[in-house]
């Protein structure tokens, strides 16, 4: 595709411009036969004035938005005044076959390119700057390029970024009373200094970030007063002990170790509006939960000691809407401490990674009195050896009596304790609306078809119950 049809087609894409058959007389054609049609006798796009016109433009990666200077006269200069930017190596490195001279082509051209832009930029504000380098730069180079939307008010800074000392970082960045969003990806040790001030911080992500001190971290977290998102994603904690987080407006918290490395550590969350908690790691020696009442979703895939587990499942318990996966309902079986019950739990989504998670499926239906939708999103079938077996509770829960409209089972695959599941379920559940069942790819088309069987022959306590078959070798969607 040639440089100019590729900002043609990228603009009219942004515009959903849709050209006339009597008024289209210039083509651009790009690779794969893809044409894009621009009406001659009336210019639509460059007709539009320029703030529009720079609005369109902070779509486009700032690669994209500089090449509309060879449009025309009436586009020369219209990517000066943009607010914002996406500076991005990896474009760069798509056109361009992977070897060692291409890749040092690759970082002198990139360089050069976001230097100038920067040099020629008017404007005194930037409300996003977003950089991603796979290739490593120069110290001095990514540190200038930080510094100017700093100093130009940024609201919006997302760094992805691949370097081996985070003195890159301007120290001012921790005190830029303009950030509305902070996202950090990089390798390095984040060396926070002593005075950290981000008063209009609302979303905080860290990604492959390095904390050594407990206190510095505490600082990060308490000098952000109304920060309502925080991320962290495969961080590292060697020298964390304490890992506190302090923070009163937080409403959305995620951790997610991706259990690359067990660490000894105590998590303490003080966040009294924090409405939605995601953690998946080993979990914690200890999870200090000081108050979670606002809590309304909870996305936990946990593996540890089963005492640690059962803490943090005791500390979520009022949720409405509950994701249990991975070891969290083997663990919570094996603590053999009576379950809580989750009075609030009206979605619930479960899967587990061994055969005994499923051991507490009865007494999770037994105290979730309210629910009324429950997803196997992972399927039945433990990932690892072994077969779901279904022993049912001695009593219908009051949930399938009452409250329980729909059921959704993905990865089916037809075999006995499946099958044993899902007739309880339509036996037992009196207001069920929808039952429905995907099948696994692994399910051959002789056993999908035994299921339809199966399925008709399955009787329903509820008048009004439908059966939803979606038959993965056939490629269908079948209605009982």
């Amino acid at each position: 595709m040639n440089f100019t049809a590729a900002v043609l087609l990228k603009l009219h894409k942004i515009l959903d411009f849709k050209p006339s058959n009597r008024n289209m007389s210039v083509i651009a054609h790009v690779d794969h036969g893809e044409e894009v049609a621009i009406e001659e006798s009336k210019d639509r796009i460059s007709s539009l004035p320029n703030e529009i016109l720079g609005h369109i433009l902070s779509f486009l990666p700032t690669k994209y938005a500089v090449g509309t200077c060879i449009l025309s006269t009436r586009w020369k200069d219209l990517w000066t005044s943009l607010l914002s930017l996406d500076f991005d190596d990896e474009l760069l490195l798509l056109t361009e076959r992977p070897n060692s001279d291409s890749t040092r082509r690759i970082a002198l051209r990139f360089t050069n390119f976001v230097d100038r832009v920067l040099s020629l930029l008017n404007v005194l504000y930037i409300e996003r700057f977003r950089l991603k380098c796979i290739q490593k730069y120069e110290s001095t180079h990514v540190y200038a390029w930080i510094i100017i939307p700093l100093s130009c008010k940024v609201q919006e800074l997302d760094l992805h970024i691949s370097i081996r000392d985070s003195r890159v970082l301007p120290r001012h960045l921790f005190t830029c009373g303009t950030l509305v969003s902070l996202k950090l990806s990089a390798n390095f040790v984040l060396n926070i200094p002593a005075s950290v001030g981000l008063p209009k911080l609302k979303t905080l992500h860290l990604e492959s970030i390095e904390f050594t001190n407990d206190n510095k971290m505490h600082l990060l977290f308490a000098s952000c007063p109304v920060l309502e998102e925080l991320l962290i994603v495969e961080c590292v904690f060697y020298s964390i002990r304490i890992f506190n987080i302090s923070a009163l407006a937080l409403k959305r918290l995620t951790m997610d170790s991706g259990f690359l490395v067990k660490y000894k550590y105590k998590i303490v969350t003080d966040a009294p509006r924090l409405e939605y908690l995601k953690f998946i790691d080993y979990v914690a020696e200890d999870h200090l939960v000081k108050d979670l009442d606002s809590l309304i979703e909870a996305y936990v895939r946990v593996s540890g000691q089963p005492t640690d587990v059962f803490d943090l499942i005791l500390g979520i318990s009022n949720v409405k809407v509950l994701h249990l996966f991975g070891d969290s309902m083997e663990a919570v079986q094996l603590s053999r401490y009576n379950l809580p019950v989750f009075h609030n739990v009206t979605h619930l989504e479960l899967g587990v990674d061994v055969e005994e998670g499923w051991q507490l499926l009865p007494s999770l239906l037994q105290n979730t009195p309210n629910l009324e939708s429950l997803f196997f999103r992972e399927g039945l079938e433990p990932l690892r050896d072994g077969k779901f077996r279904w022993s049912p509770p001695e009593s219908v829960p009051r949930c399938l009596l009452f409250s329980l409209k729909r059921i959704k089972i993905w990865e089916f695959r037809g075999r006995r304790g499946e099958l044993k599941l899902v007739e309880y379920f339509l036996e037992n559940a009196k207001v069920l609306h929808e039952l429905q069942i995907s099948t696994s790819s692994y399910m051959a088309k002789e056993l999908e078809l035994e299921l339809n069987k199966k399925l008709l022959t399955f009787p329903r306590r509820s008048e009004t119950c439908k059966v939803i078959l979606q038959r993965k070798s056939f490629g269908d969607i079948l209605y009982f």
